[in-house]
C-alpha cells in the first residue's frame, strides 16, 4: 500500500510539472500582456480553443494537488502524524485557493464583449489570488523538507532543494502581497530562483519513483 502511494505521489508530481509547463509556462504567458490589452483581445479571440485547454490543464493540476495532499499525509503519518497533517492541510488549503484563482480565468470565457482590459483584469485577479495560495504552498514545502530530512534514505540534496524552493515561494509571493511597490523585484527574484523552485518537488518525485522503490518500505515504516 505504501509503495503504491509513493508511486502515485511521484507520478502525480511529474504529471503536474508537465501540465504546469503547458498551461502556465506556454499558454498563459502567450495570452498575458498587461500593457497591451488590444493584443490580449486579439490573441484571445483567435485562440479560444487553446485558452480552454489551458483552463483544463489548470483544473487537472488542482485535482492532482488534492490527491497529493492526501497521499503525503498517508505516507508520513506514522512517523509524525501532527506534522504530516499540517503539511498536507497546507497543501489542501493552497489548492482550494488556487482553484478559486482559476475561476477568474474561466470568467474570461463568459465575458460578453471579450474586451482586452476585462480579460487582463481577470488575469491580474488570477495572479494575485494564486500568490496568496503560494505563500501557503511555500510553508508546505518547508515542512515537507523537514519531514524528508529525518529519513536517512533520502539524499540530502533533495530536502535541501525542497527547503530552498519553499523559502523562495514564501519570500517572493509574500513580497507581491505584503510589500507595496516590490512586485517587479519579486518577479525578478522568482526568475532567478526558478530552477530550484521547480527542482524541489521534481527531484523528490523522480527519486521516489525511480530510486525509492527498494527503500520505500523502510521509508514508510
Amino acid at each position: 500500500m505504501n509503495r503504491v502511494l509513493s508511486m502515485i505521489t511521484g507520478y502525480s508530481l511529474i504529471l503536474m510539472a508537465i501540465l504546469a509547463g503547458f498551461s502556465y509556462g506556454y499558454v498563459f504567458t502567450k495570452f498575458y500582456k498587461p500593457n497591451s490589452p488590444d493584443l490580449v483581445q486579439a490573441d484571445f479571440l483567435g485562440n479560444q480553443e487553446l485558452y480552454m485547454w489551458m483552463v483544463i490543464g489548470f483544473i487537472c493540476i488542482v485535482l492532482l494537488d488534492f490527491l497529493i495532499s492526501w497521499t503525503i499525509f498517508k505516507l508520513f503519518k506514522k512517523e509524525n502524524p501532527q506534522l504530516a497533517f499540517i503539511t498536507s492541510l497546507l497543501r489542501f488549503l493552497y489548492t482550494v485557493i488556487f482553484f478559486r484563482a482559476i475561476i477568474f480565468l474561466k470568467n474570461n470565457i463568459e465575458l460578453s464583449n471579450k474586451h482586452g482590459l476585462e480579460i487582463n483584469q481577470n488575469f491580474e485577479y488570477f495572479l494575485y489570488t494564486w500568490s496568496i495560495g503560494l505563500i501557503l504552498f511555500g510553508i508546505h514545502l518547508i515542512l515537507l523538507a523537514l519531514i524528508l530530512k529525518k529519513h536517512q534514505y533520502i539524499p540530502k540534496f533533495i530536502w535541501y532543494l525542497m527547503l530552498i524552493a519553499g523559502i523562495s515561494y514564501l519570500a517572493t509571493n509574500s513580497m507581491k502581497i505584503f510589500v507595496p511597490g516590490k512586485y517587479d523585484t519579486a518577479n525578478l527574484l522568482e526568475n532567478i530562483l526558478a530552477i530550484p523552485m521547480v527542482l524541489g518537488e521534481l527531484c523528490f518525485a523522480f527519486w521516489i519513483v525511480f530510486k525509492g522503490k527498494m527503500t520505500i518500505k523502510t521509508l514508510t515504516k
